[in-house]
């Protein structure tokens, strides 16, 4: 069988990274370089890539038992965060940089907040006011909000302002399917990407939420990834159903 890809991003200065189920990829137009565990990984499924805003790359893997690996690629250096290191659960999720450099992984067991430049990591679960620890798929809004999956149906709005976790589920009307993907377009309406729902917009200024389905644009019902484009067109991938721009 043929090499697995499961994500791609590229930095600053143009470099194109591949996640494959054979390790790190990094392509410059020209010349390829790999990552595996004979560079130092922990292991060579790599599920996810997160860049942030120092160009250390954070690394997830498949099958998610392995906490993240950074390397700092100015210094050379390869680090582990795992259990040992402060995280609740080696099983990560997901991840994202907020505002202030910090970086938010989810995991099985919770949250976990790192603060790089304090060297601190702080876990977050449902005894500080989550609605669930298994906790998935993180993005952070304009106003500085944290949008984040829990126990796959319900969302958790961390607002650290106000000092508060708003939750909401089917009964505040987001529906009882899975959702995989959050974003946000430009007049600051979150889009839920759901397994079997179609596409779900959030307006809280607004208080609406609106579910489309076929009739209203996307491909199927099962929707993995949403992104936004410079016109703010919404592009809609969806599971063995193509890709759909609306």
């Amino acid at each position: 069988s043929g090499t697995i890809y499961t994500k791609f991003i590229k930095d600053k200065n143009g470099i194109l990274w591949i996640a494959t189920d054979d390790g790190l990829c990094s392509f410059d137009g020209e010349y390829c370089e790999n990552y595996s565990l004979a560079q130092g990984l922990n292991y060579n499924w790599i599920y996810d890539i997160l860049i942030d805003s120092h160009e250390q790359l954070w690394i997830s893997y498949n099958y998610n038992r392995n906490g993240v690996t950074v390397i700092n690629r100015g210094t050379g250096i390869i680090k582990h965060i795992t259990t040992s290191e402060g995280l609740n659960s080696n099983n990560v999720r997901g991840f994202t940089e907020d505002n202030k450099g910090r970086i938010w992984i989810s995991t099985d067991r919770g949250l976990n907040i790192i603060d790089q430049q304090a060297g601190t990591i702080k876990n977050v679960g449902k005894a500080q006011g989550l609605s669930g620890n298994n906790t998935g798929f993180i993005f952070q809004d304009r106003e500085g909000k944290i949008w984040m999956i829990v126990n796959e149906r319900t969302i958790d709005i961390i607002d650290e302002r106000k000092g508060f976790i708003k939750h909401l589920d089917e009964q505040q009307g987001i529906g009882n399917k899975n959702i995989n993907y959050i974003t946000e377009d430009k007049l600051g309406r979150i889009w839920l990407g759901t397994d079997g729902g179609g596409v779900i917009t959030i307006d809280e200024k607004e208080g609406n939420i609106i579910k489309m389905g076929i009739d209203q644009g996307p491909v199927n019902y099962d929707i993995s990834c949403l992104a936004f484009d410079e016109m703010d067109r919404v592009w809609i991938g969806s599971a063995g159903g193509g890709i759909r721009c609306r």
